[in-house]
């Protein structure tokens, strides 16, 4: 536990054909209180996760699902309030061996004040073929599920404008919104720091004549 929450440490189910299983960082916060996305916007900086101990494990990856927008002052940034999960997908070595695994966790949790906390988690895996927690397993396919989709194939992407004005500049971007589902968000990334309101999403008819 810490001051404005807890977090704590779970796993899900194994994937015996990849050798692969989702940690989860699940994230219990105080009302009001909030931790950052990966990109956290115009503050903050999101939670770090060093493994100490990678006794068994040949990778991992931090897999993050998508944010609520939040408007303080002005500042627009990312992140997530209440309950979160962020999942880990990691790769183990040898399944028949037990695996005790140990993560530094760094991050800034922020109200009207921001707290940076550090905390040290510790899960023991004694064998991957129990590994059957049915309440962990379903809270972390939850927010698995919320991870968002890359824009990878550029035919969902119509056309990308930047324009500009004395007051401000936007970008257009005109999307095949069928090959994804109603409930069409846009998260824009890159290497500069991007100050972005959120998305106007405007539904049209493509012309083909």
């Amino acid at each position: 536990n810490y001051e404005q929450g807890k977090i704590r440490l779970i796993a899900g189910e194994i994937n015996n054909h990849e050798a692969t299983i989702f940690l989860g960082l699940h994230f219990n916060m105080l009302s009001e209180w909030k931790i950052f996305w990966r990109s956290p916007g115009e503050a903050g900086y999101p939670p770090k996760v060093k493994f100490k101990n990678l006794q068994n494990i040949l990778s991992n990856e931090i897999q993050w699902p998508y944010p609520k927008r939040f408007n303080y002052q002005g500042l627009y940034t990312y992140g997530y309030e209440n309950e979160t999960i962020i999942p880990i997908k990691i790769k183990i070595i040898d399944l028949d061996l037990p695996t005790n695994i140990s993560v530094d966790v760094d991050f800034l949790t922020c109200n009207d004040v921001c707290i940076p906390k550090n905390i040290e988690l510790d899960l023991v895996i004694p064998s991957f073929e129990n590994v059957k927690d049915k309440k962990s397993n379903a809270l972390l396919k939850k927010y698995i599920n919320k991870i968002p989709t890359k824009v990878d194939n550029i035919k969902s992407i119509k056309n990308i404008f930047y324009e500009t004005n004395r007051s401000r500049s936007f970008f257009k971007l005109y999307i095949d919104a069928n090959q994804f589902s109603n409930k069409l968000d846009v998260f824009l990334e890159g290497d500069v720091n991007l100050s972005l309101d959120k998305p106007m999403l405007t539904k049209f008819e493509e012309n083909n004549n």
